[in-house]
């Protein structure tokens, strides 16, 4: 089993943005709007998300995931990266498909072993814990992000980052398991990738809520040494 998409958060984001009829959204239909212009199919504006008439995404989602094979929607999978990223030793990712045209998934990025890095873990491997706060006061070890499309460079064509949130982790082995609640997400430039600018918040103000997510899946063997999820805020 692999990631369909590799955990690695910059390289400059696009700036016209496609819809995205995500899961949750009671099915794929027209949910999204360019950044930049009209809709593709002249759907009326006022669907999207707090940014206004231009983000791509509904206000909020509820979502559900269950184990797969990675190809079809609302399938989960997680996998062991190993070493390598955000300096730590051991890195789990879960990966939850919430669009397949265009390509989105929701991730989950855990890293420990990393000292003063992963304060979270900052020894040994990932290990159950509760009341993991996201956005202003994230360590940087555990990271969630919504990846949407493929470039030309292999990285994602834009993203999202979790700015708000509560993270939960209930079990790292054999199975990555656990809830988040009342996550907050806002769209960031230079997300994926190695850009030297780092993330920062895109200007349209994009952001979008997903009040409950559970995760479990089974952890595979993956490859490490990627640049890792890039912390923002």
């Amino acid at each position: 089993m692999s990631l369909r998409v590799a955990a690695v958060l910059a390289g400059t984001l696009a700036c016209t943005y496609p819809k995205l009829p995500l899961l949750g959204d009671a099915g794929p239909d027209k949910d999204g709007h360019l950044a930049d212009g009209n809709q593709p199919d002249s759907q009326p504006l006022g669907d999207a998300g707090s940014g206004g008439s231009n983000c791509p995404l509904l206000p909020e989602y509820q979502l559900t995931f269950q184990p797969g094979s990675g190809t079809a929607l609302g399938d989960e999978l997680a996998s062991d990266l190993g070493s390598g990223i955000n300096g730590g030793t051991e890195t789990l990712v879960w990966d939850g498909i919430l669009s397949l045209t265009p390509q989105a998934d929701l991730i989950i990025q855990l890293t420990s072993g990393g000292g003063a890095n992963t304060p979270d873990w900052p020894i040994g491997d990932v290990t159950p814990k509760s009341d993991i706060q996201l956005g202003s006061g994230a360590t940087g070890d555990a990271l969630i992000g919504i990846s949407v499309g493929i470039g030309s460079d292999g990285a994602p064509a834009f993203g999202y980052l979790a700015v708000a949130g509560t993270l939960n982790v209930t079990e790292a082995s054999p199975n990555l398991a656990g809830t988040v609640t009342n996550v907050e997400f806002r769209q960031y430039d230079n997300l994926f990738g190695s850009s030297a600018a780092g993330p920062t918040p895109d200007p349209d103000g994009c952001t979008t809520v997903m009040p409950s997510i559970d995760y479990d899946a089974p952890l595979s063997n993956g490859s490490g040494g990627g640049s890792g999820v890039g912390s923002a805020v």
